[in-house]
């Protein structure tokens, strides 16, 4: 079979990064300016807009050639959306596509196609002047005096443009040179992941249009309001919410200095005690948090990357952590509030879901600030239930109950624990009854004992320390306790967790000494190491390897004066963006482990589902799948028994799957 490799350079109005790939591809004013493209490592060749189209490439197409490109979703959107719609281009199956930026995803190496290279130090890598010429020929520009073209044109700049030819074929030289480095491929189940996830974005998310501009109506009129007492609490001297340094400069001449403007320190400080004695400092602060709710910048999203049939796309990125999880984008799925609307007498939760969203459809602003206090607070609870089935369909929402910890238990073998889990006894509960020295059912299932159980083994894991516990505690949830609490809280759970604790250092020895005999595979129970090529993998118990980059293993002098081995790697710093030294950690270790068999069992099960045809599912957010039926098609324990009948690798992890069927997404 041979191979393909390619690469775009578009023309738009839109802007890729804030619409997706496919509302992109589907904008009017999209066009392709040129295609690169190599046929079975040849040097590459262009194809130009007006041109015929290259018959060596449709004839490779057509024979059934696997086609990469890096960050494929996009090629896969132009090619379908514009090549074969537009231009009449031969259709490439899905089976046939390949992304190079996944390959590199599995080694943990970066997103970035120059960064990737960059941190291989390969010879032939991306030209840096390519952002440069996609600013001037990829994009409207903004006409002045010296320049009178909104759009540039061969025509118009021919130099431009062939400069921009061979920036084109030099991405693809570095998108082969980093394919030919990599000592291996994806393997078969990976592909059909990576298609899984194609696949979902073409299908996209159905969305309440109608609600999501009401409530960007509602709340834009609530903070134009709301933003008019600002130049009233500060005199005069700010006059927007959005001047970030005089407001700073503001709150230090009233006394309360503030370090930065980040979203994190004007929420410490609208926690901090002190900030009672600057209320014009605190009602300011309390507006900008308003002003910049992160939700409501959702609902903005939405509107700008909605497509023509009111879905939205594109919102999954393949392989996005380390372990293999889907990382979120646009409307950023993984992490959407869990916010709560009021609940009158004898509502359930949905029907005061439902009442609130006639509400925000048919009254006037002054109308929903009488009825709700707080009005952007709960504008965010709507953001999750915008997302709504088509006409003549529902969504089946179904996830696993603490898989995480059952995953942790079982590559243990915590055996106590999961006989527990078994029986259907509550792990939060049996916490509490060690933290607090009680019986099991002397424990309330809503009190704070239970809850002090919870962040516990959420907390305890994967080897937290009980400063960072206690840090934790009383920073994030919000939970008051005392340091010493902190430090007897986490001792008692490294006591009932024993062997949980034994597989932090067991992971951490096997991999050192994985490290030390290169090619051969050392284990720990469940999880094996090897290193091979200058990398180290983990191994899970379905085979998957969780790969740590060009690692090594140092000596270095621990806290207590005495020296140790030292696991490190490189890996990409998420402030710096430049390829660093990192240290693998026993808790680090161990949640990888976790959390990397957690996502095979979910996509197990998500490949079996698409097997036995259930082809609609339209997302998968941490340890949960969301499908778009007909009315009556599926029930919820169809889904839940696929989710808990896992293969025999996974024999002995006690799991739980629990849903809903609704016309609208909730938690």
């Amino acid at each position: 079979m041979g191979r393909i490799n390619i690469d775009f350079e578009t023309y738009s109005e839109a802007d890729l990064k804030n619409v997706g790939q496919h509302r992109y591809a589907q904008d009017r004013s999209t066009d392709i300016i040129c295609l690169a493209y190599s046929i079975n490592n040849s040097p590459p060749e262009i194809w130009i807009a007006g041109d015929e189209f290259p018959f060596n490439l449709r004839d490779a197409v057509l024979r059934g050639d696997l086609v990469y490109a890096w960050n494929a979703g996009f090629e896969f959107a132009i090619w379908n959306e514009i090549g074969v719609k537009k231009l009449n281009w031969p259709e490439i199956k899905l089976e046939q596509w390949r992304d190079t930026q996944a390959i590199a995803l599995n080694f943990a190496f970066p997103m970035a196609l120059d960064k990737c290279g960059e941190a291989l130090d390969l010879k032939v890598q991306k030209d840096k002047r390519g952002e440069q010429l996609i600013k001037l020929l990829s994009v409207p520009q903004k006409i002045t005096k010296k320049n009178k073209y909104r759009r540039l044109t061969p025509e118009t700049h021919p130099e431009l443009f062939e400069e921009f030819y061979e920036y084109c074929k030099q991405d693809v030289r570095s998108e082969m040179a980093i394919l030919n480095h990599f000592p291996w491929e994806l393997p078969d189940t990976e592909i059909k992941i990576l298609h899984h996830t194609l696949k979902k974005n073409q299908r996209g998310i159905p969305i309440d249009l109608e609600l999501v501009d009401m409530i960007v109506e509602k709340t834009g009129e609530y903070l134009q309001e709301v933003s008019t007492m600002v130049p009233i609490i500060t005199g005069g001297e700010v006059k927007t919410i959005n001047q970030r340094a005089k407001i700073m400069e503001w709150c230090e001449s009233q006394g309360y200095e503030l370090p930065d403007f980040t979203a994190d320190t004007i929420l410490t400080a609208l926690s901090d005690p002190e900030i009672e004695n600057y209320q014009n400092v605190k009602s300011l602060l309390e507006i900008r948090q308003l002003a910049g709710k992160s939700s409501i910048k959702k609902f903005q999203k939405i509107q700008e990357a909605i497509c023509p049939d009111n879905r939205i796309r594109d919102c999954l990125k393949y392989h996005k952590a380390t372990t293999g999880r889907e990382g979120g984008r646009l409307l950023q799925p993984q992490n959407l509030p869990r916010a709560s609307v009021p609940c009158s007498d004898g509502q359930n939760y949905m029907e005061a879901i439902n009442q609130t969203i006639h509400d925000f459809k048919t009254k006037d602003l002054s109308e929903l600030m009488g009825i709700y206090d707080t009005l952007l607070f709960t504008s965010s609870a709507l953001i999750r239930p915008s997302i709504c089935a088509s006409k003549g369909k529902e969504l089946v929402v179904s996830d696993y109950s603490q898989i995480e910890n059952r995953m942790l238990c079982w590559l243990a073998e915590q055996e106590d624990v999961l006989e527990l889990i078994r029986s259907g006894m509550d792990t939060y509960k049996d916490m509490a009854s060690h933290l607090y020295d009680q019986d099991y059912d002397e424990i309330p299932k809503d009190s704070r004992r239970r809850r002090h159980g919870k962040l516990t083994i959420l907390g305890g894991g994967y080897g937290m320390g009980y400063r960072k516990f206690w840090q934790d505690c009383v920073e994030k949830q919000k939970f008051d306790i005392t340091l010493g609490e902190a430090k007897k809280t986490i001792d008692t759970f490294r006591s009932r967790y024993n062997k949980v604790v034994d597989l932090w250092y067991g992971l951490k020895k096997a991999a050192i000494e994985a490290v030390l005999t290169p090619e051969k595979i050392t284990n720990y129970l469940k999880i094996s190491f090897m290193h091979t090529s200058g990398h180290l993998f983990m191994i899970l118990p379905n085979g998957k390897a969780i790969c740590y980059p060009q690692a090594w293993v140092s000596t270095e002098v621990n806290d207590w004066g005495k020296a140790e081995y030292v696991l490190c790697h490189m890996g990409l710093h998420s402030k710096t963006k430049k390829w660093t030294k990192h240290h693998i950690t026993p808790g680090r270790l161990t949640e990888n482990a976790s959390q990397g068999s957690a996502r095979e069992v979910l996509f197990e099960a998500i490949l079996e589902l698409e097997g036995m045809g259930y082809d609609d599912i339209i997302l998968t957010v941490h340890d949960e799948v969301v499908l778009e039926t007909r009315k009556g098609e599926l029930s919820i324990n169809q889904i839940n028994e696929v989710l808990c009948n896992r293969s025999e690798i996974w024999e002995g992890l006690p799991l739980n799957a629990d849903g809903f069927i609704s016309e609208r997404y909730h938690k």
